[in-house]
């Protein structure tokens, strides 16, 4: 059995080698189960590093089942189903030069999210992310990243305005290229979409940009009737 350690001395427990030896595509890898303790957080990942000789590739992969709550001290947040995976060439020696890729899900109070991100140290321009949750208001938004103290000190004016704004179903896409994070496949574009209620007035719209096929543009809002003006229809 391995010991809990910190995150910068993790342990590999049960490790099991597999080797691929076909001569076209030779590789071995390192499977297991990794204990690591991050503050007081201990944690599981499942995952193992795979070494390519015939395109010199080093490829790294770890799945946390679960939850971890609180993570890093921040109350009321949790992350689900984190995975990570990394990916590195032999032909940028002596400097290896990794792609890095984190998704997983959040939660905290009423909010839920999932994201991806991939980083391509070598040409940042491909890099991309990816984001999509079922609301977000700004109410709530402020009582969690704001004092108790600083809070009090905020016109009521203003508190019940933030109550009145809020974000539903959220999508954002940047995918200069289509990628793989762990085992979904984005294709390349940019894609923006969600509902929006601001003091009463809501209305939705979606972006869609394919570097091939061209751009999508969608909207709608309600009627706003205020007074003398009148604005209705869609767009």
């Amino acid at each position: 059995m391995g010991r809990p350690c910190d995150a910068h001395h993790p342990v590999l427990v049960g490790p099991a080698v597999r080797l691929q030896p076909s001569p076209q595509n030779f590789a071995i890898s390192l499977l297991g189960v990794m204990d690591a303790q991050i503050n007081d957080d201990k944690l599981e990942f499942k995952g193992g590093v795979e070494l390519v000789l015939s395109d010199q590739t080093l490829n790294f992969l770890a799945m946390m089942k679960g939850d971890w709550r609180n993570p890093l001290g921040t109350k009321g947040l949790v992350m689900s189903n984190v995975a990570m995976q990394m990916g590195a060439s032999f032909t940028t020696a002596p400097v290896l030069l990794p792609n890095v890729a984190l998704t997983g899900e959040l939660k905290i109070g009423s909010f839920k999210g999932a994201a991806a991100l991939a980083f391509d140290t070598r040409n940042p321009a491909k890099s991309m992310i990816a984001a999509s949750f079922n609301k977000i208001e700004l109410d709530d938004l402020f009582k969690i990243v704001v004092d108790k103290k600083t809070q009090q000190k905020i016109p009521k004016g203003i508190q019940e305005a933030l109550a009145k704004v809020f974000f539903q179903d959220i999508e954002l896409q940047v995918v200069p290229q289509a990628i793989q994070v762990v085992d979904v496949i984005y294709d390349p574009g940019f894609r923006a979409a969600g509902k929006v209620s601001i003091l009463g007035v809501s209305g939705e719209g979606r972006v869609e940009i394919d570097y091939t096929n061209g751009i999508l543009l969608q909207g709608a809002v309600d009627p706003i009737d205020i007074g003398p003006f009148k604005l209705s229809g869609a767009g």
